[in-house]
Order: C-alpha cells, then sequence, then structure tokens
C-alpha cells in the first residue's frame, strides 16, 4: 500500500447516464480540484461498454502509472473493472448512480456521500492497495452477483426507472413492494470450497440467492454486512422459499443487515462455488446490475485482482483487511 505520487496519469471515465450533476458541472469540479496538479484526462462515455475501451487503452498507455476513476453506477464500474484486472493501472470509484452500491461498501456509515465536498478532494493522491474480484461464467463482477426473486425485482425497477426517471434509488423499494406476490420459488443445488478448504454441498427452493464481493446491492439492501474486499473469500447467502408473511417483515431487517441468524437464511464464505437450477429451467441472474438467464453459473475469487485506488477517507476501513 502506497500513496500516489504526481507523476500518475489520470483519467477519469463518467458516465452520461449516470451523474448526479450535469456533465459539464462534474468537468468543472474536476479541473477545480486538481487547480495545482497535473491536468487530469476527462472522457465521457458515448455507448455501451466504452468505459472499457477508455479504460483499457488508458492502461496500455500508462501501466503502472495510470489510475482510472470510474464515475458512475456499477454498471459503469463493472466495464473499467473488465478492462483493469489484471493490469498495473489502478482503478478508482466516484458514485454518481441510483443506487451506488460498490461504494456503500468502500464509505461505509456515510448515508449522504457528498462528491463535492468529501469524495473528490481526495482524487489527487489516492492510496494505492488492492481488492478481490469475482468471476462469474469468465466475466469479472466487481460488486455482487445475484439470482432468482431479487433479480425480478431489478428487473421491475429498471422499467420503473425507464418510466419515471425521477424516482431513482426509491425505484428499487418500489419494485419490491410491487412484486411482492411474484414468484420466489426458485430450486438451487450447489457445491462450494469455503474458508477451510472444504467442499460443501446443499440443495433447495430458494427465494434469494446472493454472492458479494461487496457488502450491498439493490439500492442499499445489505446481505453481507461482514463482508471484506481484500480477504480472498466471497460471501454466499440463500435464502429458503419465504411465504408473502415471512417476506414482508424480513424486508427491514434484510436493508439494515440485521437478518443473519434468521431460520431461512444461511451464510457462507466461499472461494468457488457452482450454482445450478434443479428443475431444468433458467433462472434470472445478475451482475453488477446486468441481467441475465441460466441454468448454470461457476463463479470464482480472483484475489486481489485489481488495482485499486482508495480514498482515505476517515471510518473506511470497516471493509477492508488491510487498514490504512
Amino acid at each position: 500500500m502506497s500513496v500516489a505520487d504526481s507523476s500518475m496519469k489520470i483519467r477519469f471515465i463518467i458516465s452520461t447516464k449516470a451523474g448526479k450533476a450535469g456533465t459539464r458541472g462534474l468537468e468543472d469540479l474536476i479541473l477545480r480540484t486538481f487547480a495545482g496538479f497535473e491536468t487530469p484526462d476527462i472522457r465521457l462515455t458515448e455507448y455501451k461498454g466504452h468505459a472499457t475501451k477508455l479504460a483499457s487503452d488508458w492502461a496500455d498507455r500508462w501501466g503502472s502509472r495510470g489510475i482510472v476513476y470510474a464515475g458512475g453506477g456499477d454498471g459503469t464500474l463493472n466495464e473499467v473493472a473488465q478492462a483493469l484486472a489484471g493490469r498495473e493501472t489502478a482503478m478508482g470509484v466516484i458514485p454518481l448512480g441510483t443506487g451506488n452500491d460498490f461504494a456503500r461498501t468502500l464509505y461505509p456509515d456515510r448515508k449522504h456521500l457528498r462528491v463535492e465536498e468529501d469524495i473528490m478532494p481526495l482524487t489527487p493522491k489516492p492510496v494505492l492497495t488492492q481488492i478481490d474480484l469475482l468471476r462469474v461464467n469468465g466475466i469479472y463482477c466487481i460488486n455482487a452477483i445475484s439470482m432468482g426473486y431479487d433479480t425480478v425485482v431489478l428487473q421491475r425497477a429498471y422499467d420503473l426507472l425507464k418510466r419515471h426517471p425521477r424516482l431513482g434509488a426509491s425505484s428499487y423499494g418500489l419494485a419490491v413492494l410491487t412484486t411482492a406476490f411474484a414468484k420466489k420459488k426458485y430450486p438451487f443445488k450447489f457445491t462450494l470450497t469455503n474458508e477451510k478448504g472444504e467442499t460443501v454441498h446443499g440443495e433447495s427452493v430458494s427465494s434469494i440467492a446472493f454472492l458479494g464481493n461487496g457488502g450491498f446491492y439493490g439500492s442499499g439492501f445489505n446481505p453481507a454486512p461482514d463482508a471484506l474486499l481484500d480477504d480472498g473469500f466471497g460471501n454466499f447467502l440463500i435464502a429458503d422459499s419465504l411465504t408473502v408473511g415471512e417476506f414482508l417483515p424480513l424486508i427491514s431487517k434484510y436493508k439494515n443487515g440485521t437478518h443473519l441468524g434468521h431460520p431461512k437464511i444461511h451464510t457462507y464464505l466461499f472461494t468457488q462455488i457452482v450454482i445450478e437450477s434443479t428443475d431444468g429451467q433458467p433462472f434470472p441472474a445478475n451482475y453488477d446490475g446486468v441481467i441475465f438467464s441460466a441454468n448454470r453459473i461457476a463463479v470464482e475469487v480472483v484475489p486481489r485482482a485489481l488495482n485499486f485506488a482508495r480514498l482515505p477517507l476517515e471510518g473506511t476501513d470497516k471493509h477492508f483487511v488491510e487498514k490504512l
């Protein structure tokens, strides 16, 4: 772990879909922040996958001297992580999305992230370290993979946002309420390797299955409150089938991370895991908010796969083994 020096070459990649402020305002904020430092490169995304190309180009050009700040939501972060996994260039995070779930793990106990006052002033001199990634069916994931009912909720939230963009992060809570009677029974079986190197088998008719590098998803739900980003393990949560009467009282606990110990919720640490449908039907799933369907997924933890530009905010050590 080391503090970046003034010779580092910094690129900001700003999602034009996710910005909380206008892109002009963001560019001005970045330039004001770097007055007295080398002027950073600022790029705006123009199409899906553009952030991956912009990050890859910067890594090709600057290698270990490069830093890429991803400004957007978890989708933008995923695109940048795809490009920088296993590369020398470091990635940092500017939370500008709707849910900012990965940022909630980076900056715990900060309910109202203030980009201008709290985040941006620290970007010229981050602390350089490394974090883990998940890899699902060969694709990198920086935050979380989930399957079952919560992906139904996610799709509903996307539909609501498309029709009512001003809903913002509240779209997920509304999606939960409007899908309360949707299907919540998905038959899964799994085989995982736990933190002791032991093989664990399980089978369940489940409502939710969650695999986390970070601890949050769904605009602030907290299935893995003890997640660590650099410990070499992922967090697996699987919930047995829930009735509506069981599901509704559990929502607030799941939101606040106080659900552990519930008799229908089971958690494991893992280094690798395979999850399969047992009825032959594909199940809905997503990684970092990218929705897909599958009969089988294979996930592995890739320890310290991403060089990371960590901002030294007070009280942000909770989800790291390596402390600032």
